[in-house]
């Protein structure tokens, strides 16, 4: 296989000053407070959790931000996105019909963000706990992130992945209310700490597992596996291990693209688990350029493009980055 060279440019946001702020603009002149999770339009439009500014921002293929939906911390305020209200947005998805769903983290509730940019919410009653049910009835833990697949919304939620119907109902996926690392059946199976989720075609699920520094899946039948990390030794061919991985995202071959905060780089694990590192100079900083000698300083959100685009949030450098392959 033809190892495949990346170039690192910041597309969103001045790395160079690091400055936070709330700014809409082109490239460079705008600003970001905490940037977290990403998602990709349609158009090939960027969309970010911008978790300090309680705001939905969209970044267009040449650097311009606009503000779509939020801006202000509030109680879960729904209606013209303008006018309504998040309170430290973490993740993002969209589905099949351009909706796009937010981990509202602050709110404990996902919200809904149609194509029309009109916001209302999808499930949680606005108060943290641990119940299923009906949609606006049942309540999350600690939400963090999100993904769609076939009608879902599937939900990292603490020690548990939540499913979401489209038509109302939560139910328990996998996981349990205590943390543990026992892979198995659905609710048998035990997570650490959940920070981030992202599903493949044939519809498995991947999960961040914080606390056990791996990346773990349930299949579409909830068989709970490790892919990744934790006692799983990398396989030939890998030339590093994970380290305190915080973001995930899944390409359309399977292959999972991570943050690693452990040491600020992005690294790529294929479904045979081989690890290998795309970006990042194992050293702290906000340096553009050749992936490989490129740096981060708080790498978090993932998305991955159709076209080989890496994109990723840098939380402390209040930026919005691009790792693409060379020409």
């Amino acid at each position: 296989m033809q190892n495949i060279e990346y170039q690192v440019t910041t597309m969103a946001g001045s790395a160079e000053k690091s400055i936070e702020g709330f700014t809409d603009g082109l490239a460079e002149k705008a600003r970001f407070n905490r940037p977290n999770g990403l998602a990709i339009g349609k158009q090939g439009s960027i969309f970010a959790a911008d978790f300090g500014n309680h705001a939905i921002r969209r970044i267009s293929q040449i650097g311009e931000v606009t503000t779509i939906a939020g801006g202000r911390a509030g109680k879960l305020i729904d209606g013209p996105a303008t006018l309504a209200t998040f309170n430290n947005p973490r993740g993002l998805t969209f589905d099949s019909s351009g909706n796009l769903y937010v981990a509202d983290f602050g709110n404990s509730r996902i919200r809904k963000i149609s194509p029309e940019l009109v916001v209302s919410s999808l499930a949680g009653t606005g108060t943290r706990g641990t119940s299923d049910g009906r949609a606006l009835e049942a309540m999350f833990d600690e939400l963090r992130d999100v993904t769609y697949h076939s009608g879902y919304i599937f939900a990292a939620d603490r020690y548990r992945v939540r499913r979401v119907s489209l038509f109302g109902q939560v139910t328990t996926w996998a996981g349990g209310l205590e943390s543990g690392l026992w892979d198995g059946q659905g609710v048998a199976a035990r997570f650490g700490t959940l920070s981030a989720i992202a599903a493949d075609l044939p519809g498995n699920i991947f999960v961040v597992d914080v606390d056990n520094v791996a990346i773990r899946y349930i299949t579409p039948l909830q068989k709970v596996g490790t892919l990744a990390g934790a006692d799983v030794i990398p396989p030939e061919g890998s030339n590093t291990f994970l380290q305190n991985p915080v973001g995930l995202a899944v390409d359309r071959d399977g292959n999972c693209w991570v943050t690693d905060l452990g040491d600020y780089t992005i690294k790529k694990i294929t479904p045979k688990g081989v690890i290998t590192q795309v970006a990042g100079s194992l050293v702290a900083g906000c340096q553009d350029g050749s992936a490989l000698q490129a740096s981060f300083q708080h790498p978090s959100g993932i998305a991955v493009a159709d076209d080989g685009r890496i994109y990723v949030t840098d939380i402390e450098r209040h930026t919005v980055r691009c790792i693409y392959p060379k020409q």
